[in-house]
């Protein structure tokens, strides 16, 4: 799901909603704000986000799971709804694997949030192939912080990627 909060006013403010209000019930939520590009702690069943004068938050949610999951993507505000085409999680291999659109020479960036529990997870391997157009993509930099992994794919043509991000149990 995607949230737009917007302040019209000068002044900071902060914008609370419980999440029932807004159709997603009373699970925990791990969410993603695309204009601050960084995570958002939430409160649960509870959205309470400070908002800067005259501007407005863009964020991803998703239900909080025990395993990682694809949180948001760097193309467009929809983090994800315009450009993933596949997403699939593979618990015997602990590789969440997908399809995304790239825009040629424009570097794309996938956001995992990562479980922060007691045996937390950490990435093994990271891949991508170009399907047509896109047989340049490759996996660039990654980085871990905070429970959040961000993996890096280049491309110099716009096309289909496939990609695979491969886990293991830390500890």
């Amino acid at each position: 799901d995607i949230v737009a909060l917007y302040n019209w006013d000068k002044e900071e403010t902060t914008i609370e909603c419980p999440l029932q209000r807004i159709g997603l019930g009373e699970k925990n939520y791990v969410a993603f704000d695309f204009w601050a590009n960084q995570l958002v702690a939430l409160e649960p069943g509870t959205l309470r986000v400070r908002v800067p004068g005259r501007s407005c938050r863009i964020l991803a949610l998703r239900p909080v799971l025990d395993r990682p999951q694809l949180l948001s993507t760097s193309r467009h505000v929809t983090q994800g709804i315009v450009d993933v085409v596949e997403e699939k999680w593979r618990p015997w291999t602990r590789s969440l694997e997908g399809v995304s659109q790239l825009v040629g020479g424009d570097p794309y960036e996938l956001r995992v949030a990562l479980p922060q529990n007691e045996r937390g997870w950490e990435r093994r391997s990271a891949s991508a192939v170009g399907v047509g157009t896109a047989s340049d993509a490759r996996v660039g930099e990654s980085s871990v912080s905070e429970g959040l992994l961000r993996v890096r794919v280049v491309s110099a043509t716009s096309g289909s990627v496939r990609w695979r991000l491969e886990f293991k149990r830390a500890g």
